[in-house]
């Protein structure tokens, strides 16, 4: 099992994408975005930021980032 510290290193050292649905939730997850990255910012983990359009793009995306 991975420890914390081990886990750390690892986000640290690799990048992490996020996806974000910019009309969920009524536009709410757009303007949560900025909060979002200043927490990846304040662990010091690098994260790509997918923005989409739809459920149906996010999906797309997400399928097209694991294969």
């Amino acid at each position: 099992m991975i420890d914390r510290v081990e886990a750390s290193s690892i986000l640290r050292e690799s990048t992490v994408t996020v996806f974000v649905n910019s009309v969920a939730g009524g536009g709410r997850a757009r303007s949560c975005l900025p909060q979002i990255q200043k927490l990846f910012e304040a662990f010091r983990i690098h994260a790509q930021i997918v923005m989409t359009n739809s459920a149906a793009e996010l999906e797309s995306c997400a399928k097209n980032a694991i294969s």
